[in-house]
């Protein structure tokens, strides 16, 4: 466990002006920025962000709705340390919450009760419209690695060498746990 979590903010977030809002957000909670960038997503890296989601391996056609989502433009990486003690993967988790529970995730989601409603019947068993249901609950604005190793992988991915240095020298350890393995969510 670190004291350090991350939040990946999608463009289309960045593109209704919401980045800072939800920094902020975290900022409140006790999270102090210590890196954050733009960064552009391709999709041989989606894989690697959402292979560990189990929903993902039952229905794969919402793979699809997601990778639309990750590469339509840039997002923002941001980097939290919080208070020695505090797990920083867990808490920002924490505050990420769900879009039908709150949290980051409820308080930006675009969609009105209605689309809810969609999303919840396109969520039931059967549904043939994996797709459209992958490009609707991809809309949650963020997405944050569940735990260290998680935060490792996203850093291989979008942080240049300086970058890794940085966070190295700000106390986050970039080598992955050999012990450990990536949890499905």
């Amino acid at each position: 466990m670190t004291n350090f979590g991350l939040l990946v903010i999608k463009p289309d977030a960045i593109e209704e002006g919401l980045t800072e809002d939800i920094i902020a957000d975290v900022v409140y909670m006790g999270g102090k920025v210590v890196l954050q960038k733009l960064f552009q997503f391709r999709p041989d890296h989606i894989p690697r962000i959402l292979l560990p989601i189990e929903f993902l391996k039952v229905r794969p056609l919402m793979v699809y709705g997601y990778i639309q989502n990750y590469i339509g433009g840039e997002s923002m990486i941001a980097i939290f340390q919080f208070p020695d003690g505090v797990d920083g993967s867990q808490k920002i988790l924490e505050l990420k919450g769900s879009i039908d529970k709150g949290g980051i995730r409820r308080k930006y989601f675009p969609y009105s009760q209605a689309e809810m409603d969609r999303v919840e019947m396109l969520e039931s068993p059967g549904s043939p419209n994996d797709i459209q249901l992958g490009l609707m609950k991809a809309r949650n604005r963020v997405h944050s690695p569940d735990n260290d190793d998680e935060i490792r992988e996203m850093m291989e991915i979008v942080l240049n060498s300086e970058e890794k240095a940085y966070m190295s020298s700000q106390g986050f350890d970039l080598k992955c746990d050999a012990n450990s393995e990536i949890k499905l969510r």
